[in-house]
């Protein structure tokens, strides 16, 4: 799980297993025991949080 550490600060697509997407900038990445927290700020400005155990995909995005 400290993998999803490696995204913090950075731009990232990321898909849930309840299909919805995301893409935005990781703010952090809090470890709750058995589970990470991370939270973004998508492409519309809002903060966004859920579990890793909840992704199906993410993928960092090329810099612009």
């Amino acid at each position: 799980m400290d993998g999803f550490k490696d995204y913090e600060g950075k731009n990232v697509f990321i898909k849930l297993k309840n299909n919805r997407s995301y893409s935005g900038k990781v703010l952090e990445v809090e470890d709750r025991g058995d589970k990470s927290l991370i939270i973004i700020i998508d492409k519309f400005g809002k903060r966004v949080a859920f579990y890793d155990t909840e992704i199906s995909v993410i993928e960092e995005e090329a810099k612009k």
